[in-house]
């Protein structure tokens, strides 16, 4: 509705609205001020000028001496009324932005505007936060998951229109007309929650200054994908730096609906069929994590494709189907929530119910208290044994008493170093040092000092000669094998030329070269045994 004369007299001049004088309203006028709509174009130098302008008006001719001038008295502009006009202006340029029409309630400045005041300072100081880690398509954050982080950092960073960057992303580009209604004395409505919510789901995509927010989501969409096979989606938009463009082809190719029903199939699967059989060290409290987290899941997918979620009571049967364990204790307790099904609010019907009794009956948890798997075992215990079988003390205050390293040692709280100094005056061990330390800790160190290092020059002594052994029995064989092919080739000659040789020249070779061969052939077994 359009303001009346009247109206936006009352706006200007109302105690409870702007509060400024009559005369000055009137002056006001002067400065390009005569509507409510025309406080859109005013900022806060604008401002500035206009208060200046009213304390020092323009000099008027002087009615009692003609041709003189005179200069009248300044028009009063209070800071009251000069903030609320500033707040007015911010509130008609947001309207505008939101494709909303001013009316004398929404204008309302005791009614309406001073909760609009309130929201808008919250979402300046919001914006001149750091913006957050863009998130990062990985190997185990797929683009379907990713979207959703995104979607979550889109909402926390604000661009040049003081705005979410969630208005970019959005899934419809165009505004809803008509505007949901505005909720009484609040300058937005009840669908969209705040002034927040309003500028995501109403900013226009049509503004000069859209193209900005638009190229910022596409740098972060590059930054998100860099050195991934996703990248290449944002490749056609890459010129333009259209985010929004780039966003909505990622979503289509890598976060589609068959995408979705993938996900959707493998958590419904989990929760139908896995079980639990208590017969290792999974516990049930981690079990009935992955149950919890495989709903939140399906309920992310029922975003994107059209499936019924489990109900309560159907959520409690998929986990009570799923513990397959003979423990007593638990069985009692799995007994016990079925029968408990005359309420909503029964834990038959009601998943973290059912969870918070079942809980105290997992066998794993109490085997692992039992056995002393819990964070305070060391510190109730009054030894311990280590992996060679040796048992180490532990104090009272969870301190192995024993030498302590440097490094060590400054690990241990102020209790732990006072027992173990105790414990080294009474054990009667030697003179006691800082950490613990002894003069016969020092004399035992040095002598494992010594004894180690004559082992190792015992272990490489015998290595050389071993070495030395093998060297030379390698350079034995190849003079072996060298001989055995001259005889080889000398016998095979041998045998080549008999026809043309004399009679007795030729099996007197072969003979030779065969009583050579057997030499050779025995001198290799001996080396070898």
């Amino acid at each position: 509705m359009v303001f009346t004369n009247l109206q936006t007299i009352a706006f200007f001049t109302a105690a409870d609205q702007m509060a400024i004088p009559q005369a000055t309203f009137a002056q006001l006028s002067s400065e390009g001020i005569t509507t409510v709509s025309d406080l859109e174009e005013f900022d806060k130098a604008e401002f500035k000028q206009v208060a200046e302008s009213l304390s020092r008006p323009p000099a008027i001719p002087d009615p009692a001496n003609p041709g003189n001038f005179i200069r009248p008295a300044p028009f009063v502009l209070g800071a009251k009324s000069l903030k609320r006009l500033q707040v007015a202006a911010k509130a008609v340029r947001y309207y505008s932005a939101v494709s909303r029409e001013l009316t004398a309630g929404n204008m309302h400045y005791t009614n309406t505007l001073k909760d609009f005041d309130l929201q808008w300072k919250s979402l300046i100081d919001r914006g001149d936060e750091t913006a957050p880690d863009v998130p990062k398509v990985t190997r185990n954050l797929k683009v379907t998951r990713w979207s959703e982080a995104f979607d979550d950092f889109v909402h926390r960073v604000y661009g040049t229109r003081h705005a979410p960057l969630a208005y970019v992303t959005r899934s419809d580009e165009n505004v809803a007309t008509p505007a949901p209604p505005l909720l009484r004395n609040k300058p937005h409505s009840e669908a969209h929650g705040s002034i927040e919510g309003e500028m995501i789901s109403r900013l226009s995509h049509t503004s000069p200054i859209f193209r900005d927010d638009n190229a910022q989501i596409y740098h972060y969409l590059e930054e998100a994908t860099r050195s991934t096979v996703y990248s290449s989606s944002l490749k056609p938009f890459q010129r333009s730096k259209n985010g929004r463009g780039a966003f909505l082809a990622l979503m289509s190719q890598h976060a589609g609906k068959d995408k979705w029903e993938k996900e959707l199939k493998h958590q419904e699967g989990f929760m139908k069929s896995r079980v639990w059989k208590g017969n290792s060290n999974h516990s049930l409290e981690k079990f009935i994590d992955q149950h919890r987290a495989a709903y939140i899941s399906m309920e992310q997918c029922s975003a994107h494709v059209a499936f019924q979620l489990p109900n309560e009571h159907t959520r409690v049967r998929y986990l009570l189907d799923a513990l397959q364990c003979n423990d007593a204790e638990l069985q009692a307790s799995l007994a016990a929530i079925r029968k408990d099904d005359a309420t909503p609010a029964g834990m038959r019907n009601n998943f973290e119910n059912a969870v918070t009794f079942l809980l105290p009956s997992c066998p794993v948890a109490k085997k692992r208290k039992t056995t002393g798997g819990g964070s305070n075992y060391g510190a109730e215990i009054s030894s311990t044994e280590a992996r060679d079988g040796t048992k180490k003390s532990v104090g009272k205050t969870g301190v192995e008493l024993r030498y302590y390293k440097k490094g060590e040692y400054e690990k241990l709280n102020k209790e732990q170093k006072d027992e173990l100094r105790e414990y080294r005056l009474k054990s009667g061990t030697g003179k006691k040092g800082k950490r613990g330390r002894s003069k016969d800790d020092d004399k035992d160190e040095n002598k494992d000092i010594g004894s180690r290092k004559e082992i190792k020059r015992m272990i490489a002594s015998v290595f050389r000669e071993e070495l030395k052994e093998s060297r030379k029995e390698e350079q034995e064989s190849s003079n072996q094998v060298d001989e055995l092919k001259k005889v080889l080739i000398d016998f095979a000659q041998t045998g080549a030329k008999v026809s043309s040789t004399t009679a007795t020249s030729g099996p007197d070779r072969a003979q030779a070269a065969a009583t050579q061969l057997q030499g050779i052939l025995k001198r290799s077994k001996r080396s070898e045994d």
